[in-house]
Parts: structure tokens; sequence; C-alpha cells
């Protein structure tokens, strides 16, 4: 009886160790959905920047005229390849990850998607075509930090007329402020039509927690062209009342 209680019972240790699959192979399975490793963020970016007929810039430079990375992340594969995968044991989908382009040095700027791979050693991208009902805008694309700065900028030029108001008013200003500086948060939508890129600035102190410190002066900016010195000032509004610009104010 003994005898025969010990196959038994390795007859059942058996039967879990072939049904239960080892933490090398789940983890190997659970890797098809992993995020990029920072090895392969670098390996993406070193590519694209190797492609000189995509002429990149520093995402940082101060102009909208350029070509630039916005987004590199994972590419999820198809389905259909992650469930042979999975179900099948079928060999590993190709791991690729999604460029975001930002093509503004173009007579028709663009955002544009691309496929690259294979990681971690890519050598091809290829274009991506935009699922239905998602078409890629240049005019509703994500604020930059590039653009941030222009926008601050362009307010400073356009609202030096009311640098003495705004001393009077709040005891700030965007003209040789130091540490009294105003500063703005944007919002969107930015336009009622296709193809507008029109921001509302809310003029905010640049103090701690200063989206709680409005000055009650908001202005409506168009800055949908590639140059930053066609950006201009709109619309004034300001304690409930709208004015057609600055100086009318």
């Amino acid at each position: 009886m003994p005898a025969l209680g010990w196959a038994v019972a390795a007859i059942l240790m058996l039967q879990m160790a072939m049904a239960e699959p080892s933490p090398g192979t789940l983890h190997r399975k659970a890797g098809v959905f992993s995020d990029l490793s920072n090895q392969e963020l670098k390996a993406v970016h070193s590519f694209l920047w190797s492609k000189k007929e995509l002429r990149l810039q520093p995402s940082r430079t101060t102009t909208m005229a350029k070509n630039t990375v916005f987004l590199i992340e994972m590419l999820l594969p198809k389905k259909y390849h992650v469930l042979r995968f999975l179900d099948k044991g079928e060999s590993h989908p190709v791991r690729e990850a999604r460029a975001v382009i930002f093509f503004g040095d173009q007579e028709h700027p663009n955002v544009t998607e691309f496929a690259v791979g294979p990681l971690p050693g890519p050598c091809y991208m290829r274009a991506l075509s935009p699922r239905p009902g998602h078409q890629f805008s240049w005019a509703s694309r994500p604020i930059s930090t590039a653009e941030y700065a222009l926008l601050y900028h362009t307010l400073q030029e356009a609202t030096k007329p009311l640098h003495q108001f705004f001393l009077n008013t709040t005891g700030f200003s965007f003209q040789d402020c130091h540490d009294r500086c105003l500063t703005f948060t944007d919002v969107a939508p930015r336009g009622v039509a296709s193809g507008q890129r029109r921001s509302w600035l809310i003029i905010q102190r640049y103090v701690e927690g200063y989206f709680l410190h409005p000055t009650g002066l908001e202005l409506l900016v168009d800055h949908g062209s590639t140059d930053a010195r066609h950006w201009a000032v709109e619309q004034v509004w300001y304690n409930g009342k709208f004015y057609g610009s600055p100086e009318e104010l």
C-alpha cells in the first residue's frame, strides 16, 4: 500500500507540473504586453534621429516650424498574433514601438505615427494609418513645452500696454517682474471649427497654487501659424466684459 500511495502522489505532482506553467514561461508570456524599457526607448530615439530625411530637431527648440518626436511608446501587436503566441505557443510577436512625430517644417504641417521595430534593435519604420474616426490633425495636437514658451512670450509682448494696469490691480506683471510675475493657464477646446487653434488664456499671479489666484483677465490667442510672429490676441475678457484688444481695455 505505501508503494501505491507514493506512486499516486508522484502522478499527481507530475500532472500539476504539466498543468501549471513555470514562472519563466509566465514572465515570457506577460512580456508581450510590457512597456518599453529605457534601452528600447533610447534605441528607437537614436534610430529616428539617424533618419536624416526626417530632419528632426530637439523638442525644446523654440519654434513651431520644426520636425520633432513627440511620443515613443509600446505598439501592441495584433490580437491574432498575441492569441497564437499565448494559446498555441507559436513564435513571440514582433516587438515594435509607436512613434508620434510633429512635422511642422513642411508646407502642410501634420502629425504622423510610425511603427518602429523590431526591438530591441530597430532597423525599419513604417507609417501607421489612422483608425477610423481618429484622423490626426495638426491644429488639435497637444501643446508642447516650446509652444508654451512661445505663448508666454506672445503674452509679454501683447500686454505691454497693460503693464501699469496690472501693477495697479494685482501688483504683478509680465514685464520686469522678478518674484511678482504673472502666468497663465490655457483652456481647451482650441476653437469652434476644424483647423482652428485659438486658446483662451487665463491670467494668474505666479504664486504657489497659482490656479487659485486669477486676475479676472482672460485673452483669446490665435496660435495656429507655425510662425509665432503671426500669433495674435483676438479678444480680451475682463470682469464680465469683452474687449477687442488689450489697448481697448
